[in-house]
């Protein structure tokens, strides 16, 4: 009972923990604009012409560069490496690989509260709360105008990895023109971010030390509920029955005690954060939650194997 109590309980927790740590990541990038803080700032000063064709090809998978704008919520896209862009919508559609190509007109991903340039407005964005996003406007310029960038301030967003691939190939690209000294790398912190830094930076401690106390909680409730199942091991010991068969037995009794209860308590918390949250929830809950019960139930059946190893 103590096993299936726990396990509910957990799960509970476990579902409420990897929703709060992803809004804590997705709120943190709304207040930048959703500009991500791994985001890498860079001057172009140069007399040369610069094509952005090759700086697009420069771009790794899911990295978009932008001219930064004349102010923290318009943007100029200037392009964007995979097939389409990722802004949170709520009608229309994303940019695609073929706008880069084909646009004669300003093209636009906007908020409901923005001022958007003349030309198309592809899709809305935002949230089913009120955002910062309500107020951001993507352009993606023409063609014609992007025929030459040689000054400005640019920036590369995306993944960690993907940006500093894409300005390793950018660099290169510039040092083939000769225009590697008109490059100059900025120091820009994201707007909105280090206003609330401290603040979450301890929110996100607090829930990260929290799912280490659940992890060990429930390894403790583990161990407790094989110490009372050492008369069974003893038993299946003294009766000659192999260490996997034993092994597979407690395995197939622990699965079936706790995989309802943990479906049941992840579906109750699913539940309620859609409640609490007007009816939307993050898609990436169930996917963080199977993470973390991976884990849990690995280290499980570790502790059950290393357990029926030193009654043997």
């Amino acid at each position: 009972m103590l096993l299936k109590i726990s396990g509910f309980l957990f799960a509970a927790i476990l579902t409420f923990i990897s929703f709060s740590l992803n809004e804590i990541t997705v709120m943190n990038k709304v207040n930048n604009g959703f500009i991500s803080d791994n985001a890498v700032y860079f001057k172009v000063q140069s007399d040369l012409p610069i094509s952005p064709n090759e700086m697009i090809q420069a771009l790794d998978k899911k990295s978009v560069l932008y001219k930064n704008g004349i102010d923290s919520n318009n943007f100029e896209v200037v392009g964007f490496g995979g097939e389409a862009t990722c802004y949170p919508l709520q009608s229309g559609r994303q940019f695609r690989k073929q706008d880069l190509d084909n646009n004669e007109k300003i093209l636009s991903i906007s908020g409901v509260n923005s001022t958007t340039r003349s030309g198309e407005v592809l899709g809305r964005i935002g949230f089913s709360f009120p955002s910062l996003m309500d107020y951001m406007n993507f352009s993606l310029l023409p063609c014609a105008d992007r025929s030459v960038l040689h000054k400005g301030i640019y920036l590369i967003d995306g993944s960690s990895t993907s940006i500093q691939r894409s300005y390793i190939k950018m660099m290169s690209y510039f040092t083939n023109i000769e225009a590697k000294e008109s490059i100059t790398l900025l120091d820009i912190k994201p707007q909105g971010t280090y206003r609330m830094l401290n603040q979450q930076t301890a929110l996100h401690t607090i829930m990260v030390l929290t799912l280490l106390f659940i992890f060990f909680s429930f390894i403790g409730v583990v161990i407790y509920w094989l110490q009372k199942k050492s008369d069974l091991i003893l038993l299946f010991i003294l009766f000659g029955y192999r260490k996997i068969k034993i092994f597979n037995h407690l395995s197939k009794i622990f699965l079936q005690q706790t995989i309802p209860v943990f479906v049941l308590g992840n579906i109750i918390a699913v539940v309620g954060l859609t409640y609490t949250h007007g009816g939307q929830l993050v898609s990436s809950v169930p996917w963080r939650m199977g993470e973390y019960l991976l884990i849990l139930f690995l280290f499980a059946e570790a502790i059950i194997a290393i357990r029926i190893v030193k009654r043997g």
